[in-house]
């Protein structure tokens, strides 16, 4: 069986997902459930989405409305206590460096012409969400004067920070644990947020226990020590249906209906 929780775990915070895992694996245990011993991190993000043993993983709101909708079992979704944002959903900060926000780059309007940075052109905090906020801009189908796909958002910041690139959207949970672990973070600042939509989801396969994962996730979560729970920014899962996706398809539909496939 596969089980693995990508999204967030850096390595700093190994130890702490590897306790959560040892509470979910022994409550699904007691109920008579097969787990893995441990998280599976040799495996790459995606990977094993569809695979038939798939028991945990998590995946994007935008290959989850693409491609995996009705070919997986939502378990939920992360409630990341993300300031001003309801339980479950997440949005994504927009961030460029301090100098150019001290040189006047103060708004997205700012950024036209810019190279924005982004982790993968399937994720919808890092693109799906900046292609929706640039829409209403866009001027002969384009807005950036180029884009960087980075393969991670930690990549992306390190990317704008280092002058490779100039802005980029990032997952608000993932911007927070970089303030925290990634030294170069500091060096950029938000100028925006996102309009927030459904948080991460968690998935099993087509036949897996999905409600036996949700209540084995929440009552590993609750006897977990609290600094551990603030330290991956995971403090609870709340239930989610795919129609509850709807956001993301719909602003995925909208960039592809006006031609706007890539963040450029």
């Amino acid at each position: 069986m596969y089980a693995a929780l990508p999204m967030y775990d850096i390595a700093p915070l190994h130890a702490a997902h590897d306790a959560l895992w040892a509470g979910i694996r022994d409550r699904l245990a007691y109920a008579g459930i097969a787990a893995p011993d441990r998280l599976m991190r040799e495996v790459e993000i995606g990977a094993g989405w569809l695979w038939p043993v798939l028991l945990l993983s998590q995946t994007c709101g935008l290959p989850y409305v693409r491609r995996l909708r009705g070919k997986v079992r939502l378990v939920g979704a992360v409630d990341h206590r993300l300031e001003g944002i309801s339980a479950g959903d997440y949005c994504s900060r927009i961030v460029v460096r301090k100098t150019d926000l001290q040189a006047g780059i103060s708004r997205i309007e700012d950024c036209r012409g810019r190279r924005c940075a982004f982790n993968s052109p399937d994720s919808q905090s890092g693109a799906g969400a900046m292609r929706h906020l640039v829409l209403p801009l866009l001027t002969g189908g384009r807005f950036f004067g180029s884009g960087l796909a980075t393969g991670s958002h930690f990549a992306s910041i390190s990317a704008v920070a280092g002058g490779s690139a100039d802005v980029a959207a990032i997952d608000a949970a993932t911007w927070r644990l970089a303030l925290l672990h990634l030294p170069r973070a500091a060096e950029l600042a938000v100028i925006c947020s996102t309009e927030p939509t459904p948080g991460l989801p968690l998935i099993t396969a087509a036949d897996g226990p999905s409600l036996a994962l949700f209540a084995a996730i929440n009552a590993a979560l609750a006897d977990l020590a609290q600094s551990q729970r603030d330290a991956i920014g995971i403090h609870s899962v709340v239930p989610r249906s795919a129609d509850d996706f709807a956001t993301v398809a719909a602003w995925d539909a909208e960039a592809r209906a006006a031609g706007y496939l890539e963040l450029e």
